[in-house]
């Protein structure tokens, strides 16, 4: 799929928009492969593609929160935390090997294969083997997670400075052992995972800081994150290309 850099970096601000607006914290990424599939013509490639960027973005924090807990096993109490980084590291471990191991493939392959009804199974398995095909694409799937794992080290340094503002003394290395885990349970059904989110800083940060003020760190999170998504609210808004009309005139492929 062929997609114009600019395009597809105005599609992620509207993304970013949709996602407090929609149910989960992944809802800005049915809208954006919504339109490269609208725009391309390439509708099953285009969500596959979206749902790699997240699943890459889900190993770039299962890593990030292991070697954190591998670091600071020793110091750090937190067992609850412990316990959801583990059980989070296995269920990425898994999932890469149902998408992308070959032994595995047979058989996800001969189970929808089986799956006649209104050729679902068929469907199913077109998106199954252009997933697996990613196990050709290990260069770009190591670049994808390196990238996604700096971008999510900045964000945890920006709620480290949260902390930091309202001048609560937290170890850096809590930050990036529970945040990991509290960034895959927003992705839960909520409205943008607002609540979700907020709800598990608190139990997980509760502890360490004080539930009242963890939850005014969430607070703090939640108006930063809203306020960077109008960027992506305005793009929608006065960008021509994204409506209708004008999508049909469109084939970038």
């Amino acid at each position: 799929i062929t997609f114009p850099f600019p395009k597809l970096l105005e599609l992620t601000c509207m993304g970013f928009f949709f996602n407090n607006f929609m149910p989960t914290s992944i809802g800005g990424d049915i809208i954006k492969a919504y339109y490269v599939g609208k725009i391309t013509h390439r509708r099953a490639g285009s969500y596959v593609s979206v749902f790699m960027d997240r699943f890459t973005g889900l190993f770039s924090f299962a890593g990030i929160g292991l070697i954190a807990l591998l670091a600071s096993w020793r110091t750090v109490e937190e067992t609850a935390a412990k316990t959801a980084v583990l059980m989070f590291v296995l269920a990425c471990i898994f999932a890469a090997v149902i998408s992308l191991n070959a032994k595995a493939a047979k058989i996800v392959t001969n189970i929808l294969s089986k799956i006649r009804a209104k050729n679902i199974g068929e469907k199913l398995l077109d998106i199954y083997n252009m997933l697996h095909n990613y196990k050709n694409k290990k260069n770009i799937l190591v670049k994808t997670v390196c990238m996604s794992a700096v971008s999510q080290i900045f964000y945890f340094i920006t709620i480290y400075f949260l902390f930091k503002a309202v001048r609560l003394d937290i170890s850096f290395k809590y930050i990036l052992l529970i945040m990991p885990v509290v960034s895959v349970i927003s992705l839960l059904p909520s409205l943008g995972g607002l609540g979700i989110r907020e709800g598990a800083i608190v139990a997980f940060f509760g502890p360490l800081v004080g539930a009242e003020k963890a939850f005014g760190v969430s607070v703090l999170l939640l108006a930063i994150l809203f306020m960077m998504s109008l960027i992506g609210g305005i793009i929608y808004i006065i960008s021509p290309q994204f409506r209708n009309e004008d999508i049909k005139k469109e084939s970038l492929v």
